[in-house]
């Protein structure tokens, strides 16, 4: 009769375990969370380099928003209201700000135009009264001219210094 009832109670406890791991297999699995490393994320609060925090949203684009869609191709004008060359680009910095405008300077529907970048505090973004976007600096077509042109990354050449270290040449 023991062995009976130790051979029920084994029974019973396989099932009950075989059951368990069905009901295991049918429940929903969570998403795999992302890992880190050390080498991939070095800075706390990160994830693979990523911040670690939740996502904020804008719905709407605010009356003094502007977008770089906004932006590019629209006239910078100086104080006297004069165009003094185009905005063709934003410059993003990796801080998540706006770091400068890449202005196009000169030249005669793009042909022999220079670009020149200046900082984003150095002009004015506003909307005028019909609502169009007007961007006001108090710059000169000499003085843009004169400026040092802006090379974009795939403009510059790169080449090892003694170092191993790169070093920009243009």
């Amino acid at each position: 009769m023991k062995r009976f009832f130790i051979g029920l109670s084994a029974g019973a406890l396989l099932c009950a375990s075989t059951a368990f791991a069905q009901q295991a297999e049918e429940e929903p699995v969570a998403p795999p969370h992302p890992t880190e490393t050390m080498e991939q994320s070095k800075n706390a609060g990160q994830v693979n380099g990523v911040p670690a925090k939740t996502a904020r949203f804008i719905t709407e684009q605010a009356p003094t928003d502007a977008l770089a869609s906004d932006l590019i191709g629209e006239p910078v004008l100086n104080p006297a209201r004069e165009t003094v060359g185009e905005i063709n680009d934003v410059i993003g910095g990796d801080d998540g700000r706006i770091r400068g405008v890449v202005i196009g300077v000169g030249g005669f529907l793009g042909i022999g135009e220079k670009n020149v970048a200046v900082h984003y505090e150095d002009v004015v973004v506003t909307r005028n009264d019909n609502g169009s976007i007007e961007i006001l600096a108090n710059l000169t077509k000499d003085t843009l001219s004169a400026a040092p042109a802006y090379h974009r990354l795939e403009e510059q050449s790169v080449v090892p210094k003694d170092g191993g270290d790169a070093k920009h040449t243009y």
